[in-house]
């Protein structure tokens, strides 16, 4: 049984894996005082996530009426506003769970994927999250007005997935304040798009680049916000 009191909850660096949270999820289907939610480092992957992501999209009606929602724009139940999902092997197939959740959810504020690696895949390539994985949540964001924070460092993000996340950002139709996309293989060409994409977007105040593979790209676009390089 999970010992749920307040606003506060943190599991981080527990074996709890993707059973652990499973519970917890069905848990917290009935709770709305929770805002900080951090299991980072448990052992999770995709199934777990899932897990998550479906109580986070739960409605305070979920009445169904002819097999849909009577009530779809009644409000999410859910109160947790911060998730820390860090240092786990969630995936590009735990991130699609989450961007399917940021489609839906407009309570969460900061969600942190950063340094997903399942070492035990063999292929190099899809031992983290990607730009594949990128893309699922830039094109979430362009339903999601409501997550400031995003956290995608040291995974395997190159230019594909910077450039999928300075469109989300040049059409300002999210309000993401803060960006973590550092010790990913992001180049010139990612770093260019996002620094364009900074020139009408109004909303970013730090965009974290540093350990990716940017040469001397020192643009005055940059310079409306807080740029880590």
């Amino acid at each position: 049984m999970f010992d749920v009191k307040g606003h506060n909850y943190q599991l981080g660096r527990n074996d709890i894996k993707d059973e652990g949270l499973a519970n917890l999820a069905y848990f917290l289907r009935n709770n709305t005082v929770l805002e900080f939610l951090d299991v980072g480092e448990c052992l999770i992957g995709p199934s777990g996530v899932n897990a998550i992501a479906q109580t986070l999209m739960q409605r305070v009606n979920m009445t169904l009426c002819n097999g849909t929602l009577c009530h779809p724009d009644s409000p999410i139940k859910s109160g947790i506003k911060t998730l820390r999902l860090g240092w786990n092997k969630i995936k590009d197939l735990g991130v699609s769970y989450l961007a399917n959740m940021l489609k839906i959810n407009n309570v969460l504020e900061e969600l942190d994927i950063g340094h997903n690696f399942a070492v035990e895949i063999q292929d190099v390539s899809k031992r983290a999250i990607t730009d594949e994985g990128v893309k699922l949540i830039a094109s979430a964001l362009h339903n999601n007005t409501s997550l400031k924070k995003l956290v995608l460092w040291s995974n395997l993000i190159g230019d594909e997935g910077a450039i999928a996340l300075a469109n989300a950002l040049k059409h300002n139709v999210t309000t993401l304040e803060y960006l973590d996309l550092s010790n990913n293989f992001i180049g010139d060409v990612g770093a260019l798009a996002l620094g364009e994409a900074l020139e009408t977007y109004p909303h970013m105040i730090e965009l974290d680049l540093r350990g990716n593979n940017i040469g001397q790209v020192r643009n005055p676009k940059f310079r409306t916000v807080h740029i880590c390089i």
